[in-house]
């Protein structure tokens, strides 16, 4: 996670469950400078249809014939 979070130079995916991260203080803080400087998207549970709410759709997998 260090690596990931002090490397990154353009972008950071954090794809958690909010209320079990919190628990932990290091990822509390991450996820407070991400809520105050960057962008959070929510995603009901069970909306996993269509584009799953994130605002793009899953790759296309080849058919297996």
């Amino acid at each position: 996670m260090n690596v990931a979070i002090t490397r990154a130079r353009r972008h950071v995916t954090l794809v958690c469950d909010s209320s079990t991260i919190c628990n932990n203080e290091f990822l509390a803080r991450l996820l407070r400078h991400i809520r105050q400087h960057g962008q959070v998207r929510h995603v009901e549970p069970g909306s996993y249809g269509g584009d799953y709410g994130l605002g793009f759709s899953p790759p296309a997998l080849p058919s297996i014939s």
